[in-house]
Formats: C-alpha cells, sequence, structure tokens
C-alpha cells in the first residue's frame, strides 16, 4: 500500500477500442471514476505527434501553453465508475491471482 488517493484517471490506448470493458475493469482496480475520450485508442500515437509538433514549432512557450493555445480539446468522453460489489469483485480476483503466482513458477521450473 502506497497511501496513494486516485480522485479520477484518464486512460487512453489500444484496449479501449473495445468499449467500456476495460474502462470498467480499470474503474474496479483502482475504485476510482475512469474517463475515457472517444479517441482514446490514438492516445499514445496522438501524444507522440503532440509532442512532435511542439518540439519543432512552438517557441518561447511551455508545452501546457502550446497545447492550450493550439489544440483542440474538445472531444466526446465517458467516465465510468465501478459499482463497490465490483470492486470487491476484482479484489478477489487479484487475491486469487496473486496466490496462484507460486504454482505458475513452479510449472515454470518443472517445464
Amino acid at each position: 500500500t502506497t497511501n496513494i488517493t486516485i480522485d479520477s484517471m484518464h486512460a487512453h490506448g489500444g484496449i479501449f477500442k473495445t468499449p467500456r470493458i476495460p474502462q470498467q475493469i480499470l474503474a474496479a482496480a483502482f475504485n476510482t471514476p475512469v474517463t475515457v475520450s472517444t479517441t482514446a485508442s490514438e492516445g499514445g500515437a496522438w501524444g507522440m505527434a503532440l509532442l512532435a509538433a511542439y518540439s519543432q514549432w512552438a517557441q518561447n512557450t511551455t508545452l501546457e501553453d502550446w497545447i492550450d493555445n493550439t489544440v483542440s480539446t474538445t472531444q466526446q468522453a465517458l467516465t465510468l465508475q465501478a459499482t463497490p460489489e465490483q470492486v470487491t469483485e476484482y479484489q478477489h480476483y487479484l487475491e486469487h491471482f496473486i496466490n496462484g503466482l507460486p504454482l505458475q513458477k513452479a510449472a515454470i521450473k518443472a517445464f
């Protein structure tokens, strides 16, 4: 335990081409609302493109200011919060997963 509280999370990546399910699992895992935009599956590539453009064309400004003044950030997004039952179910799954790790290590040694 790190004693860090996460109030909300914005997620992106290819897994979010599948709607809702990975987002709901993530919300249960972190017990926090997770927001995913309609373009979330392209987030990594988009971020790299922004950094490349910033390094090429921005002068005498911070990245934050450049994005605020240059990039349209209007997009549709969906925020999901896990139910208490989903959080409990995920914690139960994680316990079983962790308890199974020694078995996986033993199988690797055996084969």
